[in-house]
């Protein structure tokens, strides 16, 4: 097993690398590693590991993380009374390795022996792969062992220079120093080394020019003059003959590694990072380079997944990893400028380059010829900004990342998408301390849910809280809960998301910026196409391009898996920018939205199959209707709620209204009860006595279909009263069939029959068919439990005659439904199969889930009371369990009674018993005593093994 520590921490057995994840775990390994051979006291492991102020649990913690070491790496660590100690071969180690060969150089030095001291001193910076502990997540290790071991290669690398120098290989050194001049600008041993190496291949302007730029910087950094052996390397080539210089010799190509530090946090993307190693791997005998361009928006980690997998690809690419951003706060970045400074990096520091991007594009490709070099591009505008700068030979490979879409670029393109919620807490955790996060598990989730799972504000949050470590984290979610404030608050040193945001918005022309803005006034979770187009004011054609503009902007999202047509959603954060824009432009967009959605919803409403103001239509596929809806649901629901919000009282009622019908259908009565009661208050705010009565109806049907009979009786008669006074006739009609069917419901037979001879006088002086039918249905109900079977069974026949001249599909069914219902009654199983059968068939066409359940539970009585037992009883099972899903408590409690009745019936009194209980409590708790006594009888009868 081989052990590494100069560069990330990496652990090797085979050729595999172990994987060691968790932040503290790396961070013993490093602590271990550091003094291998040697015991470590806790004491001093618990410091490095949690600073001076370790929790109570750090001890315990330790243990811990070292039994987990363990379990990884097998028993190379060893427990001692007093603290640790890992077993290494002192060759696994790359840091010993390091110090032997430095070692071993000094002798051949002193034995006057260049060559081989030059040799073994490239040898031992060979195993550098980057700044030591890279990925050590250690403050004490940063603070302290991390700058040692700089400052242990810095020492190195200036005994190698000099070395070379020595040894006359002025030309070979020009390039590398070249680079550490530029990574160290404050290091005069450098700049005079490299001012020597020039100096003597006969470049004396350049070798001034390194002595100006490091004055400059000394001056302008520090506030001082450079020391003496700088100024003598001045004089030195100040002095020297200008006619007679040295014969000058091309610079060979050197392997610069410029790539940012790796983030030693780095959580998640597992899957993405290895999908891109194994995608940028040189492919032998390649013509062309690998191009992947990994696409997302600000602040998602897109330069921290390319980093990441850059540092880890470094053996693959031994010639170099060439870095560059393409994109800063002033705009795009001319590709000029980048090719400039490649070639530099690669050696060419002093030859006249070219302006023309073209001539500087092939210097680079015919630089790279032959060479395996990773290179990567940071935050790229276009592809055209792309091009010049990609090689043209094989062996190299090119990572992008962008914020836009950069189509018309060969190679892959890997989307990234926030984090998960899991992801999101673990950063958190490796940033400020698991224990820390693990106390407050609750606040954790609001506050990676308010950062919006976004990695740069996850970050920034972190920072925030490790910076206060007397803060809770419910403190900063509770700072993050102002959305008018947010983005305020998620700002930390030179990080802020708002920045971030604003850098992708800015490539966009005016059309789009004022689409973004635009459309996050609409408090919606996502915008269909139509929706688009109508709060932009624009045609549907000109909506799609805008629209692809911000997608490939990485501005909004694309939603269409949220209803399978043309969608798109804001990401939280985004959408709180957009806001902000708005405000400096306002637009009176909800004048166009609200209407416009309303108009959409009764349009699509009229089509459907329901119980609505209006005679449904028979369609051949009533489907097409609900799948708008199922597709519409959470933007209606949406609308509804901000209509309510901001005052728009009749929007917000007749999209509520135009929902009922869909909502209906489909049993969702979370949403019914939410839409109802946010437009309600909101006609009451703004004195809409009519739209007040409307959803004070809407509310009575919900309460009769949960079963709520006192609760719809009293929403039916606030409907009534305001649509008496309103003098609207055909409302109170349904008013008073609504408050008949409660009274009805809590089995007061005679009352329900007046309500509802009231509701048929008044729909007859006003000319409603269809109304009158829906009273003469209710009647002919209260006739038929009054016991008067042949004027019952002749009204039911007849409003099904009406229902269908009618052309109402719905209601007609409905009838059906309940002439079945009687039939079963008057223990007529035949008569109520042959109605139950197409009314249930006719109700799962519509989409009617519950309505079809409750003629299947009809149709499993009729079974079960027709000898059919076989049949019956797993159609009666399901509807027991999808009704207690759905929170249908009657229907829930017939079934159960069906299936009870049906169990009994079949010699198992004792097995049916149970399932009779629970049907009676269910009954009980909904308030239908009629009901309870039939089951408590098939209760008594149950008990008594009958």
């Amino acid at each position: 097993m081989e052990f590494r520590l100069l560069g990330p921490l990496e652990v090797v057995a085979g050729n595999e690398i172990v994987r060691i994840p968790a932040a503290k775990h790396r961070a013993l390994l490093a602590a271990l590693l550091l003094r291998a051979n040697q015991v470590v006291p806790s004491s001093e492991l618990i410091t490095q590991l949690w600073g001076e102020e370790p929790p109570s649990s750090a001890r315990t913690t330790l243990q811990g993380y070292v039994l987990r070491l363990r379990r990884t790496l097998g028993p190379v660590i060893v427990t001692r009374n007093s603290g640790y100690l890992i077993e290494v071969d002192e060759d696994s180690l790359d840091l010993r390795r390091f110090e032997r060969l430095v070692e071993r150089s000094k002798v051949a030095e002193s034995d006057g022996d260049l060559a081989q001291a030059a040799h073994l001193l490239h040898a031992a910076l060979t195993l550098w792969r980057g700044p030591a502990l890279a990925d050590v997540g250690s403050d004490w290790m940063h603070r302290v062992e991390a700058p040692r071991l700089a400052e242990l290669r810095g020492r190195t690398l200036h005994r190698r220079a000099e070395i070379d120098l020595r040894l006359g290989k002025h030309a070979e050194v020009i390039g590398e120093l070249t680079v550490l001049v530029a990574e160290n600008p404050l290091d005069e041993g450098f700049s005079a080394q490299l001012m020597l190496a020039l100096h003597r291949c006969g470049r004396r302007a350049e070798a001034l020019e390194v002595y100006r730029q490091t004055r400059r910087m000394l001056v302008e950094e520090l506030g001082v003059e450079p020391g003496p052996e700088l100024r003598r390397r001045e004089q030195e080539v100040l002095r020297s003959d200008p006619e007679q210089p040295r014969p000058r010799t091309a610079e060979p190509m050197r392997a610069p590694h410029v790539l940012p530090p790796d983030i030693a946090d780095f959580i998640g993307r597992a899957e993405e990072a290895e999908s891109l190693r194994s995608a940028l791997r040189p492919v032998p005998g390649g013509c062309s380079p690998q191009v992947i361009t990994v696409v997302g928006m600000a602040g998602v980690g897109k330069t921290a997944l390319a980093v990441h997998v850059a540092h880890s690809l470094r053996a693959e690419f031994p010639d170099g990893q060439l870095f560059a951003r393409l994109r800063t706060a002033s705009g795009s970045v001319n590709p000029t400028e980048v090719l400039g400074r490649f070639l530099r990096l690669l050696g060419m520091l002093g030859s006249h380059l070219p302006e023309d991007v073209e001539q500087l594009a092939e210097l680079l490709r015919d630089r790279l010829s032959g060479r395996r070099v990773l290179l990567v591009l940071d935050d790229a505008v276009d592809a055209a900004q792309v091009r010049p700068l990609l090689p043209g030979d094989g062996g190299c490979a090119v990572l992008v990342t962008g914020r836009n879409r950069l189509t018309g670029l060969t190679g892959r393109s890997v989307d990234l998408d926030v984090l998960t919620e899991p992801q999101a807490i673990e950063l958190l955790g490796e940033i400020t301390g698991v224990a820390r996060i693990s106390a407050e598990p609750d606040a954790a989730g609001v506050l990676v849910r308010r950062c919006g799972l976004l990695p740069l504000a996850l970050r920034i949050a972190a920072a925030r809280l490790r910076s206060r470590p007397q803060r809770t984290v419910a403190w900063l979610a509770e700072e993050l809960a102002d959305e008018h404030r947010r983005l305020d608050r998620l700002v930390t040193g030179d990080l802020a998301v708002r920045a971030s945001i604003g850098l992708s918005e800015q490539g966009l022309d005016e059309e789009c910026r004022r689409a973004l803005r635009l459309l996050s006034a609409v408090k919606v979770p996502h915008y269909p196409a139509w929706l688009s187009a109508a709060v932009l004011d624009r045609s549907p054609e000109q909506t799609e391009r805008i629209i692809d503009d911000l997608l490939d902007a990485q501005l909004l999202e694309d939603a269409r898996g949220t209803g399978g047509s043309a969608r798109v959603r804001f990401h939280e954060l985004v959408r709180i920018y957009a806001e902000e824009q708005l405000e400096q432009a306002p637009e009176p967009v909800l004048e166009r939205a609200f209407p416009a959605m309303v108009r959409a919803a009764e349009e699509v409403s009229a089509r459907l199959p329901s119980r609505s103001w209006t005679a449904g239509v028979a369609t051949e596929k009533p489907c097409v209707g609900l799948d708008w809806f199922t597709a519409e649901q959470p933007v209606l629901v949406g609308a509804v709620r901000q209509a309510a919000t901001v005052g728009d009282a009749d929007s917000a009622w007749r999209l509520t209204a135009a929902l009922t019908g869909y909502l209906d259908l489909r049993g969702e009565w979370d949403d019914w009860r939410r839409t109802h009661c946010w437009a309600l208050s909101a006609c009451r705010s703004a004195g809409d006595w009519y739209g007040a009565a409307r959803m004070s109806y809407g509310l009575g049907l919900l309460a009769a279909a949960r079963d709520r009979y006192p609760q719809g009786m009293r929403w039916f008669a606030r409907a009534l009263s305001s649509w008496r006074s309103l003098g609207a006739r055909s409302e109170a009609g349904y008013a008073w069939i609504g408050i008949g069917d409660m009274y009805h419901q809590l089995s007061n037979v005679r009352r329900a029959s007046r309500c509802f001879r009231r509701a048929a006088t008044i729909f007859a002086e006003i000319s409603d068919e269809r109304g009158a039918a829906w009273a003469r249905l209710s009647l002919a109900l209260a006739l038929r439990d009054r016991g008067e079977r042949e004027r019952a069974l002749e009204s039911l026949l007849r409003t099904i005659d009406d229902f269908d001249r009618l052309g109402d599909w719905y209601s007609a069914t409905e009838a059906r439904f309940f002439l079945a219902l009687t039939y079963n009654r008057w223990e007529q199983p035949e008569q109520a199969r042959s109605y139950a059968e197409p009314a249930r068939t006719a109700f799962a066409e519509m989409g009617a889930r519950l309505k079809e359940l409750r003629c299947q539970r009809l149709l499993g009585h009729v079974l079960a009371s027709s000898g059919d037992p076989g049949a019956a009883r797993p159609l009666l099972e399901e509807c027991v369990r999808e009704f207690r899903d759905q929170g249908d408590t009657f229907s829930e409690a017939v079934s159960l009674w069906s299936l009870g009745e049906l169990i009994r019936g079949h010699h198992a009194p004792a097995d049916a018993v149970e399932i009779l209980t629970k049907a009676c409590a269910l009954f009980t708790k909904a308030g239908v005593p009629t009901w309870r006594m039939r089951a408590a009888a098939s209760l008594q009868s149950a008990l008594r093994g009958g």
